[in-house]
């Protein structure tokens, strides 16, 4: 048995996070894109729904994917500067703790999202992109918007985005910083460092020494 932190023991009484019977029921993992939600199309995962809402007063839209009673729902809404949008995955898979790593269900929704710069698709197709399939693809998602093409536009139309997925979302590298985050709050909430791989202290050496050569070179 792992002994606690003191604040955690107080906190919890006699119960025990490592216990087999603890379940996690909800954890969000935020991405930010930067691109303004108006310019991206949002390829979700085929077995949910999807939609954009506004605000009150039609300022602002969040993009939503899924419901709040599905095991994953994808939130996409633009920040305060209005140059980034926030892509947050909801799961609530209801885990055990001690499983949650292992897991495969939160680990393949990032893989299962798409998302394409339509700015770029415009660019290319030089005016020949129709307006009211952008408009439909930004307002319900590109899951929705192929399924009212025929066969031959919609293979036209993937073969518009495809050099246009933005390379900043990379589905391998989130799910490695989000596994790499969700072991460090495991092992503080069970107390147990054991199975925990820790970096490579050459390798943070070198990443110390190139970001203080960013720091230092204009002086």
């Amino acid at each position: 048995m792992h002994k606690h932190p003191f604040w955690l023991e107080q906190l919890l009484g006699e119960f025990r996070l490592d216990h087999p019977a603890f379940k996690v029921t909800r954890f969000d993992i935020a991405v930010d894109v930067l691109q303004p939600l108006s310019q991206l199309a949002i390829d979700n995962p085929a077995s949910l729904s999807s939609g954009k809402f506004f605000d009150p007063v039609g300022a602002k839209s969040t993009f939503y994917i899924g419901t709040e009673k599905s095991p994953l729902q994808i939130c996409c809404y633009e920040r305060d500067d209005d140059y980034r949008t926030r892509i947050e995955f909801r799961f609530r898979h209801k885990v055990k703790l001690h499983l949650l790593l292992e897991d495969s269900r939160w680990q393949a929704s990032f893989a299962a999202l798409k998302v394409y710069d339509m700015d770029k698709v415009k660019a290319e197709q030089k005016g020949e992109f129709a307006p009211w399939l952008l408009a439909f693809i930004t307002a319900s998602g590109l899951k929705a918007a192929m399924s009212t093409l025929p066969v031959k536009e919609r293979k036209k139309l993937a073969k518009m985005l495809s050099p246009a997925e933005l390379e900043v979302y990379s589905a391998k590298r989130v799910q490695a910083k989000a596994r790499r985050r969700l072991a460090w709050l495991v092992a503080a909430l069970t107390n147990d460092f054991s199975k925990l791989e820790l970096p490579d202290e050459k390798q943070l050496e070198r990443s110390f020494d190139k970001e203080w050569a960013k720091l230092t070179a204009g002086f």
